[in-house]
């Protein structure tokens, strides 16, 4: 073999070597609502990408890491240039520098258009959440005129206390974003009897929590969260920027 085709040969192998697409998803499991995500994203951001299950190896230095979920968005990413948290309201990183996460909640004009469809009359909306986090509230200053009461749950002993500081209050619905760290199984049996006991309406981040203690719930949708995470992936200028699931569903009894 001339030395003149051998160069070629590895000149070629490294050239394929380098070529993975310079987005990876990698998504924390094969369940069907991340599933639905991925495939939304695909078909939104239409060009390669290379897909990775949680644990998987990924190509080195990537470009861009899309992050499905909270396992996949709490992962380490040596060398990516940017990483977008998709349906991960859970996941345990820092956000800002090179890590966005793609909002749980739709845009705060949606968002209050669908509470006051959900309550007729709405003036004061109670929010509860335990995270201080960009992005999981920003609807004070959108010139509706629901004015919030936002309680911070800063431990799992502080509930009882937010709740009593929202019930000295004139609320007529309770919010409850996606918060994994707030909305166990026991928090929510008690936030819901003390709704129900003040009489005022409970809304839920989960359809499945309708019927048993919330009235009802506003839900970003994955297909939706997925199209936002193209949108992030293709258009992003500035970490700083937040990206809203357009869609929204709304279910009530």
């Amino acid at each position: 073999m001339s030395r003149l085709l051998l160069l070629f040969i590895l000149l070629g192998t490294s050239a394929a070597s380098s070529a993975d697409p310079p987005v990876t998803a990698v998504l924390s499991s094969n369940s069907p609502y991340y599933e639905k995500a991925y495939t939304a994203f695909r078909e939104a951001y239409a060009g390669e990408v290379t897909r990775r299950m949680h644990g998987e190896k990924i190509p080195a230095n990537p470009k861009t890491v899309v992050a499905f979920g909270g396992k996949a968005g709490s992962a380490a990413y040596p060398g990516a240039e940017r990483v977008i948290l998709c349906l991960a309201p859970g996941a345990t990183v820092t956000l800002g520098d090179n890590r966005i996460r793609i909002a749980m909640v739709p845009a705060p004009e949606e968002f209050i258009e669908a509470i006051v469809r959900l309550v007729p009359g709405l003036k004061t909306l109670g929010v509860l959440r335990s995270q201080e986090e960009r992005g999981a509230l920003q609807i004070e200053g959108n010139g509706s005129k629901v004015t919030l009461a936002v309680e911070t749950v800063r431990s799992p002993n502080d509930l009882p206390r937010a709740l009593r500081s929202l019930m000295s209050q004139p609320l007529d619905a309770l919010w409850l974003p996606p918060d994994p760290a707030l909305v166990t199984k026991n928090n929510f049996a008690i936030i819901a009897a003390a709704a129900k006991g003040n009489g005022f309406l409970l809304v839920a981040p989960s359809s499945g929590l309708v019927g048993r203690g919330a009235h009802a719930a506003v839900v970003v949708t994955p297909e939706s969260a997925g199209k936002a995470a193209a949108m992030a992936a293709l258009q992003w200028e500035d970490p700083e920027t937040l990206y809203y699931p357009k869609a929204i569903m709304v279910r009530g009894k």
